[in-house]
């Protein structure tokens, strides 16, 4: 009678354990760049955030067993859509038993990190392009030339170029640029009204930041888009 029950006994416990296995955890495109680590990253690097991994998950027969492949790759592929370089691994809790369930899943947690981008301050040649540019806008649209007036309000931090814009014709977004050399590089203009677009092009800056000019491409809603413009500081 004895051994029945303590036969029984071991079979309840092994049905409590066991759990089918979870599925295999597919490697995101951009987490070959993650890396993982016990201590916090070497060098200049940015914190994101906490990130935790859980792969599996249940009690006993009515869960899927989790194991740590498929947690860290989950770790690493959350962390890639982060943006992280680096994850400072912090815990890792693998399948256990809590009271009469056996919890099937395997849980990483971490820090997520990325690396610190170092911007080069503006030289003490630039200009700094703070205020209100006004000017002509010339350029083809839709197999049609057109000419408008656009105003350019900017603020600089650094070497770096942001603020708002918007035309005579309607037409108005942000735009963003990098100040290298007298030259406003990676000079971006995004569209927000009356639809969505986005132009990239550079712009010249001149007489002591008194005068803005450049030419961009790109397209709208309605099409492809190429024009050049010229502003003055008010």
């Amino acid at each position: 009678m004895f051994r029945a029950t303590h036969t029984l006994g071991l079979v309840l416990l092994a049905l409590v354990l066991a759990a089918c296995t979870a599925a295999e955890v597919i490697v995101a495109p951009d987490t070959s760049r993650v890396r993982t680590g016990n201590q916090p990253p070497v060098g200049a690097h940015q914190q994101i955030g906490a990130v935790t991994a859980q792969h599996g998950g249940g009690c006993g027969l009515y869960g899927t067993r989790g194991n740590y492949e498929g947690a860290y790759t989950l770790l690493r592929n959350k962390a890639a859509k982060l943006g992280a370089d680096y994850v400072h691994i912090l815990r890792v809790t693998e399948p256990r038993l809590e009271g009469i369930c056996m919890n099937q899943a395997f849980v990483i947690d971490g820090m997520a990190y990325k690396i610190a981008q170092r911007q080069p301050p503006a030289g003490p040649s630039d200009p700094t392009l703070n205020g209100t540019y006004t000017g002509e806008i010339v350029g083809s649209a839709r197999g049609q030339t057109f000419a408008m007036r656009v105003t350019f309000t900017l603020v600089q931090s650094g070497n770096q170029i942001a603020g708002t814009w918007n035309t005579t014709g309607g037409t108005s977004g942000t735009v963003t640029g990098v100040l290298a050399d007298g030259v406003v590089t990676d000079f971006r203009a995004r569209q927000v009204n009356p639809c969505a677009g986005e132009f990239l092009g550079t712009a010249a800056v001149e007489n002591s930041a008194s005068l803005l000019r450049g030419r961009y491409s790109g397209s709208d809603c309605g099409g492809p888009v190429a024009a050049s413009f010229e502003a003055a500081k008010q």
